[in-house]
This record gives C-alpha cells, sequence and structure tokens, in this order.
C-alpha cells in the first residue's frame, strides 16, 4: 500500500511539473505584452495619485467604480514598473496562478481527492477566457478579486472565518463581484454543512453567515446612501427574450471551442447552446454519472457556475466579453475536479464496455482542455501584437514632434479601435486605442499639458494628425 502511495505521489508530482511546463511555454512568450487602450488611463490616474486621495476612494463615491484597493495596487506597480509592460503583466499571473492553486485546495477538501484537485486547478488554469485578464492591465479588479474571493470561500471552508471576513472584504474593494462573497460561503453551508432541515443546523449556519450579511449590508447601504444608483457599464436589459440570449451567449462562451466553431455564435447561438449541453450530457452519461454516490462537490461548483453568471448577466447584459467568463470559469474548473473524483472512485468497479466508455469520456475532456490551452497561447500572441503597435504609434508620435509646445492639441483621425481580426465573437480584444490614446501621449511624453481630441477640429494652433498603420503622420 505505501508502495502505491508513493507511485501515486510520484504520478501527480510529475503531472504538476508538466503543467508547470505547459505554462511556462503558453504564458511566458506573451508577458511582456505593450500596454493598451483603457490601461492608460488607469496608470496616468495612478501618477498623480496622492495617499490621501487613494484613502478617499474607500469612500464611495457618485457615478464612479468602487475599486478602491484595486487603485492602490495600480499605484504601487506604478512606481515600481512605471511604463514597462512586463511587471504588470507579472502582477496579473501570479494572481492566476494562486487563484488556479486555491482551486485545487478548494477542490480537494470537497473531494477528498489531490487529483482531482489537480484537475480543476489545470482546467482553470488554461480557461480561454484568461487571456483579457492577464494581458490586458486594465482587468486587474478580476485578477484581485478572483483571488480574494476564493481565498475566502476556502478559508470559510476551513473554519478561518475571521480571515475568511477579511478576504472578503478585499473582495468588495477590489470589484463589484466581490458582493458574491455572501451567496457564495452561504452556498457552501447549504451543500456541505446542512444536511437535512435541522433547526439547530440552521442556526449555526446563520450565526457563521451573520458576519457576511452584516459586510454585504453595509456594502449595499453605503453605496446606495453616499454614491446614489449603482453604476453599470451599459444599461442592462431584463426583458425574457434579452435573458434567454443572454444565457445562451454565456453557454456557448464557457464550453464551444476551438475560434472556429466559436465564430459562428453571433449567427448560431441556439443550436451552439443546444450542441453544447447536449454533449456535456453525453459526457456525464458516458463517464456513468448515476453510479456517483457524492454530489456535493459537482452541486457547489454548479451554483458558483449558474450564480457568478447570473450576477454578470443581470449587471452587464447585453454587454459580453471573455473578462466577464473569468469569475464563471471557476466555478466550471470546480465542477470538473469533481467529476474528475467521481469517476475516479467508480473506475475500480467499472468492467468491459463501462471502462472503455469512461475512458472516451475523459479523453474528450483532455481534448477540450488541451483545445483552451492551444486557444490561450494564440490570444496572448494578438495581445502581444497589439501592444507593439499601440508602442509604435505613440513612439511614431514622438519622432515625429519630439517637443510639442505648451498646452498643445494633437487632433487625430482615424485612430485604429481594435487588432484586427478581433478574437469572436467581437468584444475580447485585442484593444488598441478604443479609449486612453491621450492618457497614452502624456504619459509618454511625462507632460499633463497637452490635449488629446478624435477626428474634430481643434481650433487655431491645433496640430492635425493621422495614423497610417504603425506610423503618425501629419493631416493634409
Amino acid at each position: 500500500m505505501r508502495g502505491v502511495n508513493v507511485d501515486r505521489s510520484a504520478t501527480l508530482g510529475l503531472l504538476a511539473c508538466a503543467v508547470g511546463l505547459v505554462a511556462a511555454l503558453i504564458f511566458l512568450p506573451h508577458l511582456n505584452a505593450g500596454l493598451v487602450s483603457d490601461t492608460f488611463y488607469h496608470l496616468e490616474a495612478a501618477k498623480h495619485a496622492s495617499f490621501s486621495s487613494l484613502l478617499a476612494q474607500y469612500v464611495p463615491g457618485a457615478n464612479r467604480w468602487y475599486r478602491p484597493t484595486t487603485y492602490v495596487v495600480y499605484w504601487l506597480e506604478y512606481r515600481l514598473f512605471g511604463l514597462r509592460p512586463l511587471g504588470y503583466h507579472v502582477i496579473a499571473f501570479l494572481c492566476h496562478v494562486i487563484s488556479s492553486i486555491l482551486i485545487v485546495l478548494l477542490s480537494r477538501r470537497m473531494t477528498g481527492n489531490l487529483g482531482a484537485g489537480l484537475v480543476a486547478g489545470i482546467a482553470f488554469l488554461f480557461s480561454v477566457h484568461t487571456h483579457e485578464v492577464l494581458f490586458d492591465v486594465a482587468d486587474l479588479h478580476h485578477s484581485l478579486g478572483a483571488v480574494a474571493l476564493l481565498g475566502c470561500v476556502l478559508a470559510y471552508a476551513a473554519g478561518n472565518r475571521a480571515v475568511s471576513v477579511l478576504l472578503a472584504v478585499g473582495s468588495v474593494t477590489s470589484y463589484e463581484a466581490g458582493i458574491l462573497s455572501l451567496p457564495l460561503v452561504g452556498l457552501y453551508e447549504l451543500t456541505f454543512r446542512i444536511r437535512m432541515v435541522d433547526r439547530h443546523a440552521i442556526r449555526a449556519s446563520a450565526w457563521r453567515l451573520a458576519p457576511f450579511v452584516v459586510l454585504s449590508g453595509a456594502y449595499m447601504a453605503a453605496r446606495r446612501l453616499m454614491a446614489g444608483p449603482l453604476k453599470y457599464e451599459v444599461v442592462p436589459c431584463w426583458t425574457v427574450k434579452c435573458l434567454a440570449v443572454a444565457v445562451l451567449e454565456y453557454v456557448n462562451r464557457l464550453f464551444v471551442r476551438p475560434d472556429a466553431l466559436r465564430a459562428a455564435m453571433p449567427s448560431h447561438r441556439p443550436a451552439l447552446a443546444i450542441a453544447s449541453l447536449t454533449a456535456v450530457s453525453v459526457l456525464l452519461v458516458l463517464l456513468g454519472s448515476w453510479r456517483w454516490r457524492r454530489w456535493r462537490a459537482i452541486l457547489f461548483g454548479a451554483g458558483w457556475l449558474v450564480g457568478t453568471t447570473l450576477f454578470y448577466i443581470l449587471a452587464l447584459f447585453p454587454y459580453v466579453s471573455d473578462r466577464f467568463v473569468y469569475l464563471p470559469d471557476t466555478g466550471l474548473a470546480l465542477c470538473v475536479g469533481a467529476i474528475a473524483a467521481e469517476t475516479w472512485r467508480s473506475w475500480p468497479a467499472a468492467r468491459g464496455a463501462t471502462r472503455i466508455a469512461m475512458a472516451v469520456a475523459a479523453g474528450a475532456l483532455m481534448v477540450w482542455l488541451a483545445t483552451g490551452a492551444l486557444m490561450l497561447s494564440a490570444r496572448g500572441a494578438s495581445w502581444d501584437g497589439a501592444g507593439t503597435r499601440d508602442q509604435e504609434i505613440i513612439e511614431s508620435l514622438v519622432a515625429l514632434i519630439p517637443s510639442p509646445p505648451p498646452s498643445a492639441t494633437f487632433v487625430f483621425r482615424a485612430i485604429p479601435d481594435s487588432d484586427s481580426p478581433k478574437i469572436p465573437p467581437g468584444n475580447t480584444g485585442p484593444y488598441l486605442f478604443r479609449n486612453g490614446l491621450g492618457s497614452a501621449v502624456r504619459l509618454r511624453y511625462g507632460r499633463s499639458d497637452l490635449v488629446v481630441k478624435r477626428g474634430e477640429d481643434g481650433g487655431t494652433g491645433t496640430i492635425a494628425l493621422t495614423i497610417e498603420g504603425n506610423r503618425v503622420r501629419l493631416a493634409e
């Protein structure tokens, strides 16, 4: 028996090393991808922020996002890295790796199986939707918030309620989805700690959840009383038709691979969603899910997936982007790990055709994960190219006008919005100067007096410019 344990540990160790090697091949070549779009806004704000203004961000204000902890991290990063992109991407990558490790630990706690935990961690590490969070510095709040939220739930599951509450505070001050800390720890109570309708169990659960209820209530009250209506990126739509389209969109984004199929998502939403759900059902049949006996971990992962998806649908749809699937991907990864645990428990009793079916299902899952890894590598290259192009445009401007006059106004015509072709089905980057061109110019020149306008007459004394390819030229 000891020899079996040693062999299993060695196998898991080799698997971890292999995963690390693949991750290095996928992520490291693109960690120096240049800065793009909204990133320049955040860095310009960080450059001019004072310590007192950072503290003031912790007080909710009208018509602004509430992400004070993220702004503090930007402030620190700018002082460490300036306009050098590598450091920013390394921080985001480390956050992603930490989130993957937290998923391993949480899955292991729920399933009692380290191998299953590793499968869950791998599924999240190579999630195709990771590309925006890693390679667009403007999405720092997603990477920070995921670490805090996963740490909150893991600490709660381990019985460290004080640590869990502190991490919940970190989550709600990193980004808006941090408010999900209460529903997620409540989901853990419901799936793992309340075995039946037991007044004593319910009372104990309510006592454990009380700090999160107080935190969530205080957060919402402060936001509404001090800042008015909550800020939305776009006005959400809550009609039945719109919600149905949203559900189909998120099903497809979660499951459809590779890019050849994803390109058909806007025009074939229902068909692809039905195909995706059918494929999941077939997979569960091949794995013999009717023989499983431990469903709590699967129900928790599915609840996380559905709950976080509904949060983004109700808060943001019809605006959809891959970064909004980052948090639902954590729930999907937990589901995958729990399913792997049940499959391994069923394997010794399986015979003949049953084992063949289970092996086919496991192979299909591995192909799906590998496809995501390859897509992620291609996305990293796209962001790398977009950042390089942005840098070349700014440098060509500096070469053309090395010393602008005081309070100069640059009027740009035909500013490139996104790199082409975009990653299907649309608003997933890589961006160029969709936003942030003015901030990029002021940061590069080191001057706050410069004004940048887009495609309009700036009046007397303006400098009319146009961007052709990767170069800036004087407009005729």
